[in-house]
């Protein structure tokens, strides 16, 4: 099975939000028979056994996994449902104000669980983007590339195409924190990521691998493409450099395999060839076939 890729986990999110959205309303088919099987059993059983529990089952999965708005509307069905019922049932209510305040009571249950069990959601869905993600830049994180990287090594190996990988070193970074503050510093490091996400396809993956060093994942591209596309961001990266006037330039070592070397060997000898380009220089990008 293969995992989602993309310029970053924000992609990934997207696709799943769009999934839900154009899917959503699919749950009304199989809530509306529930309900439907509910209410029969709840009438069945009497007004002394209460199954108002139940009803919270597809409130839960539509808090969970669709959206808020979703499990209200299925909380005040649900409520208005369970309160016919349990009428039906043969429960009679001799005073209104009974009836209103277990119908009210209902509601505010079911409401209240929608609300909690969404915000919990959200909570784990941002905890799960920081578990994968740069606080800073919103690149991935070095562990979660690597997890897209080995499910891309699979493919190439599987299907006999090539990947490239190129390994970013950001040349007299240090001089900016020093000289010009570490705010400066960070909005480099935005700048610069910005500007390499925004110019690759969604296949393609970037990471942060520390302080200063960057990682670009492209399946299925050969050394020809791979000389093309560094290329064009060399130029782009270089644009904003002389627009914000920043001291830097960028030591670039690419890879090109296909397949049969681990994620870890393949960064090892584009951080080798890296720190090559460094010590004869800096500022250039260079170039590599592994076996």
């Amino acid at each position: 099975m293969r995992l989602f890729s993309g310029k970053n986990s924000e992609e990934y999110d997207r696709f799943i939000i769009s999934i839900k959205e154009s899917y959503r309303w699919i749950l009304i088919f199989p809530y509306v028979l529930f309900l439907l099987l509910l209410v029969f059993i709840d009438v069945k059983t009497g007004h002394e056994i209460s199954l108002s529990i139940f009803y919270l089952l597809p409130i839960a999965l539509a808090s969970w996994y669709f959206s808020g708005r979703l499990a209200y509307i299925l909380s005040v069905v649900s409520a208005v449902v369970w309160i016919a019922a349990d009428i039906e049932s043969g429960n009679h209510y001799e005073n209104t104000v009974i009836l209103i305040w277990n119908s009210g009571a209902a509601l505010v249950y079911y409401l209240l669980i929608s609300y909690f069990l969404s915000k919990i959601r959200k909570l784990y869905e941002h905890e799960k983007d920081l578990a994968r993600t740069d606080s800073l830049t919103g690149t991935l994180n070095r562990r979660f590339f690597y997890i897209l990287a080995e499910n891309e090594i699979y493919r190439a190996k599987r299907f006999y195409r090539t990947l490239s990988l190129a390994f970013f070193d950001i040349d007299n970074f240090k001089m900016v924190n020093d000289t010009l503050g570490h705010a400066e510093g960070d909005e480099l490091l935005k700048t610069i990521t910005k500007s390499i996400s925004e110019n690759l396809r969604t296949s393609d993956v970037v990471g942060r691998f520390g302080g200063d060093e960057f990682a670009i994942l492209l399946p299925e591209t050969g050394q020809d493409q791979v000389r093309e596309v560094i290329g064009k961001i060399q130029k782009i990266l270089m644009e904003a450099v002389r627009e914000n006037k920043w001291p830097i330039s960028f030591s670039i070592g690419v890879v090109t395999s296909k397949g049969n070397h681990t994620i870890d060997e393949i960064v090892k000898t584009a951080d080798k060839i890296m720190y090559s380009v460094k010590k004869n220089g800096k500022d250039d990008a260079r170039y590599y076939l592994m076996d």
